[in-house]
Formats: structure tokens, sequence, C-alpha cells
């Protein structure tokens, strides 16, 4: 298929697998109604959009309000933008891969990512990583692409596009995971993937890098909630380490991410 055609067949395709029945079950999970209470008192005037209910970013708070205006307070109004989203995510795995690395590749990705349980059970409720998954893709891909090198056969336009998504995609991570994860990562990985062949990436990379250190330990001092780490801060005691990070993508991505080892063997 040419490139529409392949966006109308994976946006039908990961509408089927998203929509049907979502709003056939209730809010049953204790954490899908802290949000949905959350959104309730947001659009009934009784909270603020920058306020974080029970110590977490609002961005999935919005989204839920959003639906329970638009699509009504129900089932199908806190899950219907939710998983449309998650659709948004899947084109996106595919117009960044296609832009980057070829059509062949950006179609696995994108059927990958939509047939994962852990990213298909959460683009059907409340508590899903589809909104933050879309802006890590935004966000890391608008930029390379927006970046690319000029030796790359990357059009004008694409460029343009990139950069404008990306500032999307890096809001919509700051909205939902915080500024350290949503902000700071994605920066650091484009500037790590560009430092081998530019030396001005290096020396942002090394700018970037301290300054993401240093606002982590200023975000540990701060009393309260925090919009860096998007929580409370508990330093040290209770300390977040990377390998947990590492599980949670694990079940995320269950079953293809079996394939990460082999990737890295064959990009060593």
């Amino acid at each position: 298929y040419d490139g529409p055609a392949m966006y109308a067949v994976l946006g039908l395709a990961a509408l089927a697998l998203f929509f049907p029945g979502v709003a056939s079950f209730g809010f049953c999970d204790p954490y899908e109604v802290k949000i949905a209470d959350a959104a309730r008192n947001l659009i009934d005037g009784k909270s603020t959009w920058l306020a974080s209910p029970a110590g977490r970013t609002p961005g999935s708070i919005w989204l839920t309000a959003l639906g329970f205006s638009w699509l009504g307070i129900d089932e199908l109004g806190g899950r219907g933008l939710i998983a449309l989203c998650a659709v948004a995510a899947v084109l996106a795995t595919f117009w960044v891969g296609d832009k980057l690395l070829g059509r062949r590749a950006a179609t696995i990705g994108a059927l990958g990512l939509m047939v994962a349980p852990g990213f298909l059970l959460s683009a059907r409720q409340l508590t899903s990583f589809a909104l933050p998954t879309l802006g890590t893709t935004l966000g890391v891909g608008g930029l390379l692409i927006a970046f690319a090198p000029p030796g790359d056969l990357v059009k004008q336009l694409d460029r343009r596009l990139g950069l404008a998504l990306a500032l999307v995609g890096l809001f919509l991570g700051s909205a939902t995971v915080g500024f350290l994860s949503g902000l700071f990562v994605p920066l650091l990985v484009v500037l790590a993937a560009r430092a081998y062949d530019d030396g001005r990436a290096r020396w942002l990379l090394g700018v970037a890098s301290l300054a993401a250190i240093a606002a982590f330990f200023l975000a540990t001092k701060t009393k309260g909630y925090s919009w860096t780490l998007a929580g409370n801060a508990h330093w040290p005691t209770h300390a977040t380490v990377w390998t947990s990070q590492m599980k949670q993508l694990g079940f995320a991505f269950f079953p293809w991410v079996a394939l990460a080892p082999i990737a890295l063997a064959l990009l060593l």
C-alpha cells in the first residue's frame, strides 16, 4: 500500500481492536474511579486545570474531563478519547518509522504496538499509558525527523511537521509523566542519537544532562507535589531505580520485548 492507504488500514485495525465494548463495563478499578472522580470535579468547577489530584500529573484527567464534556459522563465519555489517543499512537509510530526507517519497519512497529497485550488493554481504561506513549513517540520521533542530518533525504515539509508534532509530544509527555521523563528524556535521547556525528549535539548533550541532573535533585527537595517528578518526592528512601522502569516496559510490550536483546546484539 502507499502512504495514505497504510494510515487508513492501520487506523481501522486499531479502531477495531480498541473500541468494541469499551463502554460495556463500569469503572470498577479503584484507580479508574479516582481519575473519573477527579475529572468530574474538574468539569463541575470543584478543581482547577493545574491541580494534581492524588499526587499525579493531570494529563489523563484533562483527557477524561474533555471526554465527559463532549461524549457524556459515562464509560464511553471517559474512555473514548483515550482509545482515540491509542489509535493516534499507532499512527504516530508508523509515521516516525516510515520517515526514519522505511515502510516495512514502520508497518511492523505499528502492528506490534497495537497487538501488545499491555498496550491493547491500556487503550481501553482510564489508567492508560496511551497518552504518554503518544507523547514520547511524537517527541522523540518528531525531533529526530526535524533535525535529521542534511544528508538524509527528509523533505523540508516533513522537518517542519516533525518539529510541530515534537512540541505537541513534549507537552503531552510533560502533562502525563512530568518534566523529567516527558521533556528531558526525549531531548537527551535525540541528542545522544546525534552526538556520534555532530559535535554540537555532543556539547548540547552534556549541557542537557547536567540540567536534567540538577532538575532531578532540585525536585527531590520540593515539599509536596513536583511537576518535574510527576509526584511527591520521597528521596532517598523511596527512590525509583532504572530497573523498575525496564520491568514496566517489559510488561507493557510483552511479548515483543523479547526482541530487544536481539536488536541490541545487531546494533552492537
